[in-house]
Order: structure tokens, then C-alpha cells, then sequence
């Protein structure tokens, strides 16, 4: 920190003092002796103050330090406010591949697939040795690969990393399945989500009550040409189970 004496006289035994109210910084060196600055001159110390960051501060967070300098009986207060930078981790989205399947990129029963999941680092600050955990509690679907490595990420950007996971044969079609995806990084940075996947196809109702039938059937030869299975009834079925 610069000192500088404005005045036309010399200030004689200045001391520095730096203080702040805000929770995510705690001052290690706070005091510093510029001795004497003549009048109209600057003085600076390096490294005459320190302190340390909390893990935790938000990004962009606006911290406020308070310098008061004293010389003899006098005392000068002014104010300096520093920008803080750290990651801030979030998912993205989940895309799905079946190579060992029917390739369809649905997560079917019976198949194991692969889920590419995206994460991104929106902080201005890098976040390091990224890494993602997969899980999952559901009768019918287990995860295979569960770690995955997202290295480190620069703020501001993506990255997807590659888990598996496999569903049973007797898994019913249209089942929602949420997975838990843990993120963690050096100085305990992270986050998570629930990454959602349906597995099988949603079952389709084509239900026609219109006594023409002037839609039902385009929307049969629509699912038909789609590869989707449905079931048409003319009344409203007791159960849509």
C-alpha cells in the first residue's frame, strides 16, 4: 500500500494499519512502520500486509479494507475495497449413448449405456483437480463407472466427463431415474445435483373420443413413423396405469 503525504509538513512515525469487517478475510498482518514521509512524497512497504481467503467467499464479492494511519497525535483514515475471484461449479446437462444397445441414444431396459455429463465453472476464478461422482439408489438401475475427471477448469468454462450405468431387463418402460451427481475440488469447492433419465419409452395413449376419428389416426401414423409404441382406446380408460 502507497502512503502519500499530501501536506507541507513531514509525517514522522507513521504506522499503517489495515482492517476489514468482512467474514471471508482474516488479517495475518495487519500493521505496518513507514517511518517518515516528507511532505509531498509517497511511501510504500512491500509485502507489509497480509491476510487470508476464506474457501468460501463468493466470486465477485466486493471486500472493503479500512487504512488508518497515524504520525505522533495525528490520524488519517481512508478506505481501499478489493474484488474477490473463486470457481462456483454447476451441472449442466446429461446426454445419453448406447452404442451396446440399439443406438436409439435411449437409456432402454436391458442396456448399459453411457452418460456424458456436463459441468461448468461460471466463478472468475480457476477451479483445480475437478472431480465427479456418480450414484444412484433405484431398484432396477445400477452405475458402473461411477468416477469421472474434470481436471481442472478454468472459470468460465465446460467440461463433460463419461460415466456408465446399466438398467435391468424388467425395468418398466417410461421409469424415472435420479442419479445423484457429487462434484468436489481442492479447498473443498463443489456442488450437486440430480441428474434425471427415463428409461424405456414413455408409454403413449392415443385416447379418441371425437366420433369422426379425424385426428387419432395422424397422430398413430405420426408415432408409428417415430418407432414409438401406443395404445388407442375410443372411452376413457378406469386406470392410466
Amino acid at each position: 500500500i502507497t502512503m502519500a503525504n499530501v501536506g507541507v509538513v513531514q509525517a514522522e512515525n507513521v504506522a499503517v494499519e489495515l482492517s476489514t469487517t468482512n467474514p471471508y478475510i482474516t488479517l495475518t498482518d495487519s500493521i505496518a512502520n513507514y517511518g517518515t514521509i516528507p511532505a509531498g512524497s509517497s511511501s510504500s512497504i512491500a509485502d507489509g500486509f497480509s491476510y487470508t481467503v476464506a474457501n468460501d467467499i463468493p466470486d465477485l464479492e466486493s471486500v472493503s479494507f479500512m487504512i488508518t494511519a497515524t504520525s505522533d497525535t495525528l490520524s488519517w483514515t481512508s478506505y481501499i475495497s478489493i474484488e474477490a475471484h473463486a470457481p462456483l461449479l454447476e451441472y449442466i446437462g446429461i446426454a445419453i449413448a448406447d452404442p451396446l444397445g440399439n443406438n436409439d441414444g435411449t437409456f432402454d431396459p436391458g442396456e448399459t449405456v453411457e452418460l456424458t455429463i456436463t459441468i461448468e465453472n461460471l466463478g472468475s476464478s480457476d477451479a483445480i483437480n475437478v472431480i465427479g461422482e456418480l450414484s444412484i439408489t433405484d431398484p432396477y438401475v445400477t452405475v458402473n463407472t461411477s468416477v469421472g475427471n474434470y481436471y481442472d477448469m478454468q472459470g468460465g468454462s465446460q467440461d463433460s466427463a463419461v460415466f456408465t450405468a446399466s438398467a435391468l431387463l424388467s425395468a418398466p418402460n417410461g421409469h424415472l431415474a435420479e442419479f445423484v451427481l457429487t462434484v468436489t475440488a481442492d479447498l473443498s469447492i463443489g456442488c450437486t445435483d440430480n441428474p434425471e433419465v427415463i428409461i424405456g419409452q414413455i408409454p403413449v395413449l392415443v385416447l379418441d373420443l371425437d366420433e369422426d376419428s379425424s385426428s387419432a389416426p395422424e397422430m398413430e401414423n405420426a408415432l408409428t413413423e417415430l418407432g414409438i409404441n401406443f395404445e388407442t382406446k375410443s372411452v376413457f380408460p378406469e386406470s392410466l396405469e
